[in-house]
């Protein structure tokens, strides 16, 4: 699946009810294979609707937000030694996401980073 590298060509423009224009993207489930610490973490059903992540200092909100961002705009930095989320130990980053768009048509997006050595 060949995917965009920018929100606006991935989410298509859509009408609310007030007539106002905007991007509609929800993501429907996500499979963190290793990103940060977080290793085969799966978010299955997530609310339509606003959701909060919230937890103590270094409980990962930071790193799951970075998580999502890199599924919708690609990895950055493209390097395994400078990435601050690589994974240290011998796995490589690696997360999937699945989410509609106003459309409603269910995309899929899974992006890896292989090591340089």
């Amino acid at each position: 699946m060949q995917v965009s590298e920018t929100l606006p060509e991935l989410v298509p423009p859509v009408a609310s009810k007030d007539g106002s224009s905007g991007h509609a993207l929800q993501i429907e489930r996500a499979l963190i294979h290793a990103y940060g610490h977080f290793r085969d973490l799966p978010f299955e059903r997530i609310d339509p609707g606003v959701t909060v992540f919230f937890g103590p200092n270094e409980a990962g909100k930071s790193t799951l937000f970075s998580f999502f961002y890199t599924m919708l705009y690609g990895i950055y930095p493209t390097s395994p030694e400078q990435h601050p989320y690589y994974p240290r130990d011998s796995r490589h980053l690696h997360g999937e996401m699945w989410y509609r768009t106003g459309d409603a048509s269910l995309s899929r997006v899974e992006r890896k980073l292989m090591s340089s050595a």
